[in-house]
């Protein structure tokens, strides 16, 4: 059976897209890990358990880690969380009731 030119291109222009794609995934892989750039990475076992109330230390650690994986935006309050939870017909739990008991603690 013979297949039509055209539906060999259109064949080989989507298998090209998906190496493309590959190779942009395989390039983000090469990337050290972000952890490694943090403060953190370089501590000792004990620096790092005393680090854990270092609030400061943790905020920008972690705001390393969202700017390197090219993410923006600010965290949802209690409220919008329980407005879209509503607008989507779920109601309260005791996951989500707890959830917003411990972030307002």
């Amino acid at each position: 059976m013979e297949v039509p030119m055209q539906q060999l291109a259109d064949q080989l222009a989507r298998i090209e897209r998906e190496v493309r794609a590959m190779r942009r995934e395989l390039a983000r892989l090469d990337r050290p890990p972000v952890w490694s750039a943090l403060p953190l990475a370089s501590m000792t076992a004990s620096e790092a358990a005393l680090a854990w109330a270092d609030k400061g230390l943790w905020r920008e650690s972690f705001g390393q880690v969202l700017v390197a994986q090219a993410i923006t935006g600010q965290p949802l309050g209690a409220t919008e969380i329980q407005r879209r939870l509503a607008q989507e017909g779920l109601g309260a739990n005791e996951l989500s009731q707890s959830l917003i008991a411990a972030r307002d603690d």
